[in-house]
């Protein structure tokens, strides 16, 4: 969601082809990297702020949501209070979709075999972690404009990648409290691939128990079990990672299975890619399966050793494809760090 501008540090070539090392090219690249450590540092603050205020602020409001020439228009309402954060998020067109949170506890309500909500939930609480503002962050930082979003006065913050592996972002944080009004999620050729926008938004709203009751009647459940941090190394991994990304979270079904279900997550502090690996229930051959998509959630999916990985996230194919692509058995193998990948230019998703 994001239009990135790099500042960069010009060489000025005077005529006669000659060119002239100043003194002052100096100082304006130490200029240049206090720019970008206060930028860094500015937009720390901006994004723990808006972590801040979308788990602890009560809030109802309405948004749209486009992606994929799609347009859902949904409506939210978050509540914290002695029992700890419970939310709604539910469609306000087509079929009725809701999906629930209670603390750590996730489920939905939608239609049968229908990820929407879960999927649509997972994008609208994506939030940074500490990762994501290190020193060695894949991204880069700029304050923007301000600009009135349901008729809040916001601020702007864009989030560059540094390579091809992730998109970029640009957000609007309401002023006062830091809430996020509107996100944007953009390619590596800065083509829009989602777009979140308030059309209202009440801050501090009054919240009862009755806000948060589901009117989905009829449709499936699906339970969306949290996942635990990592207690022990996993059986499978890939050997490549691009740079920057670090395994989140890992989970393993009972020890008792033979082959046992396994769920890896890899993130950079703000794109995250899940691995699902599954004994397969008919033999087949190592192969690659076609890519696909379910909107700007790109996946990936092979077969190796018996067991079927899919790779998910929104993230370029190419990522996909290196974690999901480099997956293998390590259960007889020391446990070692895989090797990164080297920087590579922004490219073209792999076909």
């Amino acid at each position: 969601m994001i239009k990135y501008c790099y500042c960069g540090c010009w060489l000025v070539l005077f005529s006669a082809g000659t060119v002239l090392a100043q003194p002052a090219d100096q100082s304006n690249i130490v200029s240049h990297q206090q720019v970008q450590d206060q930028q860094r540092a500015e937009a720390r603050d901006w994004l723990e702020r808006m972590a801040l205020a979308m788990e602890h602020l009560n809030y109802r409001g309405t948004f749209v949501y486009s992606h994929s020439g799609q347009l859902q228009s949904l409506g939210v309402v978050h509540m914290r209070d002695s029992n700890g954060i419970r939310e709604r998020l539910y469609s306000l067109d087509g079929d009725t979709r809701e999906v629930h949170r209670n603390n750590n506890l996730v489920h939905a309500v939608a239609p049968e075999q229908d990820n929407y909500s879960q999927l649509n939930y997972r994008q609208f609480t994506r939030l940074p972690s500490g990762q994501l503002l290190q020193g060695e962050s894949r991204y880069r930082f700029q304050l923007g404009k301000q600009q009135r979003i349901a008729s809040l006065l916001a601020q702007q913050i864009s989030i560059e990648p540094k390579d091809g592996f992730r998109y970029g972002y640009e957000l609007w944080l309401e002023e006062r409290t830091g809430m996020l009004l509107k996100q944007v999620m953009l390619d590596e050729h800065d083509q829009v691939l989602e777009k979140l926008v308030f059309t209202n938004l009440e801050l501090g709203a009054e919240i009862d128990d009755r806000d948060l009751l589901e009117a989905a009647a009829g449709a499936a459940e699906h339970a969306v079990k949290p996942l635990a941090d990592t207690v022990s190394q996993p059986r499978w991994r890939p050997a490549q990672l691009p740079n920057g990304f670090e395994l989140l979270a890992h989970q393993r079904s009972s020890a008792g299975d033979e082959d046992p279900l396994e769920h890896l997550m890899y993130s950079d502090g703000l794109a995250n890619v899940s691995v699902y690996l599954e004994p397969e229930e008919v033999t087949r051959a190592d192969a690659e399966y076609p890519p696909s998509s379910y909107g700007v959630v790109n996946i990936y999916s092979r077969t190796v050793n018996g067991m079927h990985v899919t790779a998910l996230g929104a993230v370029p194919y190419r990522t996909l494809r290196m974690i999901g692509g480099s997956i293998h058995d390590s259960s007889h193998l020391q446990a070692t760090v895989g090797p990164t990948a080297p920087e590579q230019p922004a490219a073209k998703p792999v076909e």
